[in-house]
């Protein structure tokens, strides 16, 4: 199995998201913590506001301790307005000091680090600022001391400093420290303004703290403060404590300033600028341009309400989009990296509802109801149902039939598998589990494929290292290239495609699992309906040449010269009949031991040895069958894998079998000869190690034998390859390919859904 974690291309080009202009380079968009420090960065035009703060905190009455509140909402900027308003303070009028609660626990802690941090600050200013910064160090030891007193932990450091103890209580008590402090800030010819930020992040006891700090134990003259903090958060925590909490701040603060919401058009410039700079040169998805105003506008922007949640949702999205690369829309990377940053419960549900939101569901009662059931709940249990339900009707197309009464029919997950977005289940999980799931190819060595596909040397070249479950998901995916697989030399890589087909899986996997195979015919089908009528012929010639294997050019014989509804053969029958005849010679001509390589050994014998003159098979099919490694190859590739539920019961029962009419009919109808046969493989010894299929089909063999299977009854007659393997496919891709041209009642067009109504 090919690893596509490491070497991906860097092929994709970033369209611009939108932006109404550049926006200049900063920090800010790289680190959601970092707020801006100069009136250069204020993209959100705060700083009329700073100035104006700064111009009440200048000419407070130099006396007083007057404490303002700038208040807002988490991320709404409080921390980069203190910035532009010490930015424009003047630095000879008024200093400032900061000091962060949210640094330090418990409320013992909270006034000593305070006066500390004030003590500390001030003594860096210089001037008489720094002996006032001594008088505060000399009151903080006191307080210290004072604090540390009733403590029975502290006592080792009481002992540890008596001697300084005793010395300050011995001088001055710490009223009397207090006063010092208080005369030098009167004569200091510089107001004090403190900004303590972060206060929403405490506790409800360490809050009360704070704000009794300010209010009492640190109310000097010429000292304000200046309180940033989320009022709503605040308000509840103070409530919590037994007091109304708007009370409680209007008893502390005496000025307060709200921080107004960010204009939302500057949001939206600043989320698709930013978003264009961080996805610069990187691999992504395609843009629709169709969808992708509406997912903008409707569920990422509802959801960015603050300038911090633009860099949180930027910085969540890179490493997202450095993961999934272009295997998924980038419309649909971002609508769902909103819903993870910003409603993280709704996008752990999106998980578990996959089914119901990116499968299309069968026209089933119950399953409808189970659909019907997820989405309604889905919306009615999200924190922003709005959202919740814009996210479905544009990103999950096929729920608008439940909130819409708008129904998508199955073809829509081609095209929505061709354009990668996530309404198909595949697109989704490349997502959700953030990488291509092993058993799928990138987008990439898609297009790779599909641009040296008249190159058989290349396009087999970018086979190598691909195994069967690989290989299938890329001839599912070649599928969605519409006609860009059908040059003029199709054939060569038509030809190297399936010289690897005999790595697909045998069998299905359940009941709507038509077997590996019939990707190969759906390929075949697709590329020569899209390619010049004048090319088809010459092309099947060229592959009945080239391809090694019988089986795959039974196939490419088959697709070609079968009539469906929306196109007439492309074979004559003339040259149908001069091709196969060629073909059957072959096959006769072969040894036992070349046919058992096959694919579907079944099917080769049936297509060379069955005379529909007679509705007999030639004595060569029996002899062919007598040769046991020949009939353990028809019987390995045979085996069939059915489900079978009991009544009342959820219990899924499997059952195998083996194609026992069909071979008897190859063997002349003659159960004898069949049995003879049969037990000849068996005895030729146990399957190989790993060889599941061989082991079952041999047990069911000797079951026979022995008397323990009988024969089943008649149904209608048939050919070896049509119980089981690639024969019992050409009904199949027929009618498929049938179903794809016709007009399901269900299905709305292709260039838009339609109502029920419509329909």
């Amino acid at each position: 199995m090919k690893d596509w974690t490491a070497g991906r291309d860097k092929h994709s080009t970033h369209p611009p998201l939108l932006t109404a202009g550049d926006a200049p380079e900063s920090a800010s968009t790289t680190d959601p913590d970092r707020p801006i420090e100069s009136t250069t960065d204020d993209r959100f035009r705060r700083a009329p506001l700073a100035g104006l703060i700064a111009t009440y905190a200048t000419n407070a009455p130099k006396d007083a301790s007057v404490v303002f509140a700038l208040t807002g909402p988490w991320g709404a900027g409080k921390t980069s307005v203190l910035n532009l308003i010490e930015a424009q303070l003047d630095p000879e009028r008024v200093v400032v000091v900061r000091f962060n609660p949210w640094l330090f626990s418990g409320t013992e802690q909270l006034t000593v680090q305070f006066v500390r941090e004030l003590a500390t600050q001030l003594g860096q200013k210089g001037g008489n600022l720094a002996a006032v910064g001594k008088k505060i160090e000399a009151y903080g030891t006191l307080l210290e001391v004072g604090s540390a007193i009733p403590v029975i932990g502290a006592l080792a450091k009481l002992v540890q400093g008596a001697g300084k103890v005793a010395a300050a209580h011995s001088e001055e008590s710490i009223l009397e420290a207090r006063q010092r402090v208080e005369e030098a800030l009167r004569e200091s010819e510089r107001r004090v303004l403190v900004f303590v930020d972060d206060i929403d992040r405490l506790d409800a006891e360490e809050v009360r703290h704070v704000f009794k700090l300010v209010r009492l134990v640190a109310d000097f003259p010429n000292v304000s403060y200046l309180l940033s903090f989320d009022r709503l958060r605040v308000e509840a925590a103070l409530t919590a404590g037994g007091t109304d909490g708007g009370d409680y701040i209007a008893k502390i603060v005496q000025s307060s300033f709200d921080l107004p919401p960010a204009d939302r058009a500057l949001i939206q410039t600043e989320l698709t600028s930013g978003l264009d700079r961080a996805l610069q040169g990187k691999t992504h998805g395609p843009l629709h341009e169709d969808s992708w105003p509406d997912i903008l506008l409707s569920v990422i922007l509802p959801l960015v309400q603050t300038p911090r949640d633009v860099r949180r949702y930027v910085n969540a999205v890179i490493p997202t989009v450095e993961i999934v690369g272009e295997e998924v829309a980038l419309e649909d990377v971002l609508a769902l990296e909103a819903v993870r940053v910003f409603m993280p419960r709704e996008y752990e549900k999106l998980g578990g509802l996959s089914e119901h939101f990116t499968m299309y569901q069968l026209a089933d009662h119950g399953r409808a109801e189970d659909t019907e059931s997820a989405v309604r709940g889905f919306i009615e249990g999200a924190v922003r149902p709005n959202v919740a339900k814009e996210l479905l009707v544009n990103v999950f197309p096929r729920t608008r039939s439940v909130i819409e009464n708008m129904t998508y029919g199955a073809e829509w997950g081609r095209n929505w598998r061709r354009d990668r977005r996530v309404a198909e289940r595949s697109v989704f999980e490349a997502l959700y589990s953030r990488g291509i799931q092993p058993t799928d190819v990138p987008t990439f060595l898609v297009r790779e494929v599909v641009e040296a596909f008249g190159d058989r040397e290349r396009v087999a070249e970018l086979l190598i290292g691909l195994d069967g479950q690989q290989l299938e998901a890329l001839l599912q995916r070649l599928l969605d290239t519409d006609e860009a697989l059908a040059s003029s030399q199709y054939a060569r890589g038509l030809t190297a495609v399936l010289d690897r087909a005999d790595d697909l899986r045998h069998g299905r996997s359940g009941f709507l699992d038509f077997g590996a195979d019939m990707h190969v015919g759906r390929l075949l089908l697709w590329v020569a309906k899209n390619a010049a009528p004048e090319t088809r012929e010459p092309a099947a010639r060229e592959l009945m040449q080239a391809v090694r294997s019988f089986t795959w050019r039974i196939e490419v014989l088959r697709v070609l010269s079968t009539d469906y509804d929306s196109q007439p053969r492309m074979l004559t029958p003339e040259v149908e009949a001069e091709l196969r005849d060629a073909l059957i010679v072959e096959i006769l001509g072969a040894t036992p031991a070349r046919i058992a390589e096959e694919w579907n050994p079944g099917r080769v014998l049936s297509f060379a040895m069955y005379d529909e003159a007679t509705e007999t098979y030639l004595p060569e099919a029996r002899e062919a069958l007598e040769e046991p490694h020949l009939m353990r190859a028809v019987l390995s590739s045979t085996v069939q894998q059915s489900h079978a539920f009991g009544i009342g019961s959820a219990a899924v029962r499997v059952e195998h079998s083996i194609p026992l009419r069909p071979l008897l009919a190859m063997c002349g109808r003659d159960e004898d000869i069949l049995r003879d046969a049969l037990r000849a493989a068996v005895d030729a010894g146990p399957a190989e190690d790993g060889n599941k299929r061989l082991e079952t089909a041999l047990g069911l063999a000797r079951d026979f034998v022995e008397g323990r299977l009988e024969m089943p009854p008649p149904k209608g007659g048939g050919e070896a390859g049509n119980e089981g393997g690639a024969a019992s496919s050409e009904a199949k891709v027929a009618s498929d390919t049938e179903a794809e041209g016709s007009d399901h009642r269900e299905a709305p067009p292709p260039d838009g859904p339609a109502t029920e109504e419509e329909e």
